[in-house]
């Protein structure tokens, strides 16, 4: 007789299943999932149950008939442990009480329903232009590219003349001016650098799954089905974090692969994340601190990727986006090693 699988649920916070219904227009989802908690909760008398609906799709009073719906069909014992809540403009209608004095937990809640909404709604915040414009001047004095004009900046990350004139005036300090009225930075500025690792999600826009099936794949296999996979046209995939920086430096000392990073280009604000369920089904969205996420997508928003491409197997991200990736992974020592490296193999002022 083989053993009862643990229920599958999009995350699990302290006791407390959680199940996130996004992107569904039909109340027979939200009924579906209850009885799938009622379930589980009936097997596991230890354990709670939340689930989450989209406001979006349902309304409070429809949220209200359900809620007493589910009052008077199950026993009080399975009742008791289940609620439900309703996310509309980012934040939760109301936290289980049993959470609710759980900052942490409540923390965990906001992370996981958030990722979870964006992942299945396909939406992509406004992109952070000074941020991207940053990136794109780091690159060029890390390849020694020379000054750029305001309007090959404008091309690069795909944004106005009047947003790249300011962003370069905000920069004054950390920059070098041509008569051309082109500019270049004056070298790494460690300043906005760590300002801008500071600022974490909040500028790069960044999904991260966990594996919820405990059975996780290698690594190496999930990279091996994403090189297999053709994903939508108006997004590529190229490989970053460890893999990626070692594409640029083999010599980067770390043993083993930790988790997968993917720099996903979507250049025209759409995005879908469902091929990470084909590359595992067990991947599910995670919160931010999760402590060991096996996959994570770094959305890509400026025109040109800068990409490497490879004749074997998925591009490489750019030396920067694999930097920013190895500090948010936490692996301090080889991105700092990484960087020292990309700042001596600059090219020479006179190739």
């Amino acid at each position: 007789m083989k053993p009862n699988k643990e229920p599958r649920f999009d995350g699990q916070i302290s006791d407390t299943y959680i199940e996130v219904l996004a992107g569904i227009s039909a109340i027979r989802h939200l009924r579906a999932a209850l009885m799938t908690m009622a379930y589980a909760l009936a097997k596991a008398p230890h354990m709670r149950g939340l689930v989450v609906m989209d406001g979006k799709r349902f309304s409070h009073a429809r949220f209200e008939s359900e809620s007493e719906v589910l009052r008077r069909i199950f026993q009080p014992e399975i009742a008791d442990r289940i609620a439900i809540s309703i996310f509309e403009q980012d934040q939760l209608s109301d936290t289980p009480h049993w959470l609710a004095s759980d900052l942490d937990a409540v923390r965990q809640l906001g992370g996981l329903v958030q990722a979870e909404m964006a992942v299945r709604q396909n939406r992509l915040p406004r992109p952070d232009y000074p941020y991207e414009i940053f990136k794109v001047l780091t690159l060029s004095w890390l390849r020694r590219e020379g000054e750029l004009a305001v309007k090959e900046m404008e091309g690069r990350v795909g944004c106005t003349y009047p947003t790249v004139a300011k962003v370069f005036d905000d920069m004054e300090g950390d920059l070098l001016r041509s008569s051309s009225r082109g500019v270049e930075l004056a070298g790494f500025s460690k300043q906005r650098w760590a300002s801008y690792l500071a600022q974490g999600d909040s500028v790069r826009q960044t999904f991260r799954f966990a594996d919820r099936s405990g059975q996780p794949r290698a690594a190496e296999a999930l990279i091996r089905r994403l090189d297999r996979l053709r994903l939508s046209p108006h997004q590529t995939p190229a490989l970053g974090g460890v893999v990626g920086a070692r594409g640029h430096f083999p010599g980067l000392d770390l043993l083993g692969l930790p988790r997968v990073d993917i720099t996903l280009h979507c250049p025209d604000d759409r995005m879908d994340l469902g091929f990470v369920e084909k590359i595992d089904p067990g991947l599910k969205p995670c919160a931010e601190r999760e402590a060991a996420p096996a996959l994570v997508v770094h959305i890509l928003r400026r025109k040109d990727s800068g990409f490497t491409s490879r004749q074997d197997g998925l591009p490489l991200a750019d030396p920067v986006e694999c930097l920013l990736d190895l500090h948010e992974a936490r692996l301090e020592t080889q991105a700092q090693e990484f960087l020292d490296y990309l700042v001596q193999k600059r090219p020479s002022s006179h190739s």
